[in-house]
């Protein structure tokens, strides 16, 4: 989705000792299904990093949200 939508990423990082999905500028995007590691979320965040979770089933929804998120960054 990304990809098609052109919007530069880069994908499966190590940040801080933890790997991440997705980074797009300090924009953290975990696919997690349900679960998510509150321990990685606060180191990212304390290391100015914003971190945004989707479940599987809301990926090809949040569309509109990247292209806002992108414009605004």
């Amino acid at each position: 989705m990304l990809d098609e939508m052109r919007i530069p990423f880069k994908a499966k990082q190590i940040i801080h000792g933890h790997e991440i999905d997705f980074l797009i500028g300090r924009n953290v995007i975990e696919i997690d299904g349900h679960i998510q590691n509150t321990t990685k979320n606060k180191v990212l965040m304390e290391n100015g990093y914003n971190v945004y979770h989707f479940q599987n089933n809301e990926v090809s929804q949040a569309r509109e949200w990247l292209k806002k998120l992108i414009k605004n960054k």
